[in-house]
């Protein structure tokens, strides 16, 4: 093993800070094991209580929820946290890649470690401390980009429903006159029909048209006409309740749905409307 440390930003490395007796010493402990590319160490979730150096080879570790994966070379150890709380539940899946020697290190291992090197065993509890803490912080930072990608995605995702919705309301509204058009009506009406069923309330459809329209077109102009359209129309919602439903059907041509409603209130209703 080189005593050049290897640059890896992704890693905690404890050993490097040894000089290559003492990591020889580390690397001695426990017991070797020997995995084959893609042979599983352990899985997430299970208990372990063994902490693994890699002697040499590579272990790639996948984490849950998206987080990326890491990969481990020689003099770089991972499940430090079954082996200060035995039965703790493995946070990753280890794999080897390619063919990779291991040192296994549990409990056992560790106490006679530390009863022949006590001085060395507190420089690898610092290097494993510093390794989480740097791993949490790590975790913090990638937790707090990914809240902030997802508020920006549920503003995108608010802002488009929100374009949805008014190209909705356009799309049943009649430019002209503010009143609902006929693609309104057509949706509209079955549920209307539907929820009268169900409360077994009257329901009324009235339609109305101009009677002289096209000679007003004719003599005054289309101008005139629009104008005679939106006043009709102003008349017609100044003449309905909020749960009414008031259309423009084309032309000079009007409905009105009204919601809840005798047939005599609805004959009465009709009579206002043409005054």
């Amino acid at each position: 093993m080189s005593d050049q440390p290897h640059v890896d930003a992704g890693a905690g490395a404890p050993f490097f800070a040894f000089s290559a007796e003492e990591q020889a010493v580390v690397l001695r402990s426990g017991t070797l094991a020997r995995y084959g590319h893609g042979d599983t160490i352990f899985e997430t979730g299970a208990a372990g209580g063994v902490m693994y150096v890699v002697v040499s080879g590579e272990v790639e570790l996948t984490f849950p929820a998206g987080q990326p994966a890491k990969r481990l070379g020689p003099g770089e150890c991972f499940g430090e946290l079954a082996l200060l709380n035995p039965g703790h539940r493995r946070t990753a899946t280890a794999r080897a890649v390619g063919s990779s020697d291991l040192r296994a290190l549990d409990a056992s291992a560790f106490d006679s470690l530390f009863s022949s090197r006590p001085r060395l065993t507190l420089q690898l509890l610092q290097g494993i401390s510093r390794y989480l803490v740097a791993s949490e912080q790590a975790l913090a930072a990638t937790l707090l980009k990914r809240n902030t990608e997802l508020e920006r995605a549920l503003g995108y995702l608010r802002q488009t429903r929100q374009e949805l919705e008014y190209q909705e309301v356009l799309a049943r509204t009649d430019e002209l006159t503010g009143l609902f058009n006929r693609r309104c009506l057509n949706a509209e009406l079955p549920r209307f029909i539907e929820r009268a069923q169900v409360t077994a309330q009257g329901l009324a459809l009235i339609m109305l048209d101009l009677d002289h329209f096209k000679q007003i077109n004719d003599v005054h102009g289309h101008g005139a006409g629009d104008q005679v359209l939106r006043h009709v129309s102003a008349m017609i919602t100044a003449g309905v309740r909020r749960t009414d439903l008031a259309c423009r059907l084309g032309g000079d041509e009007f409905s009105v749905v009204f919601d809840e409603i005798s047939a005599t209130r609805a004959r009465q209703r009709a009579v206002d409307l043409l005054r």
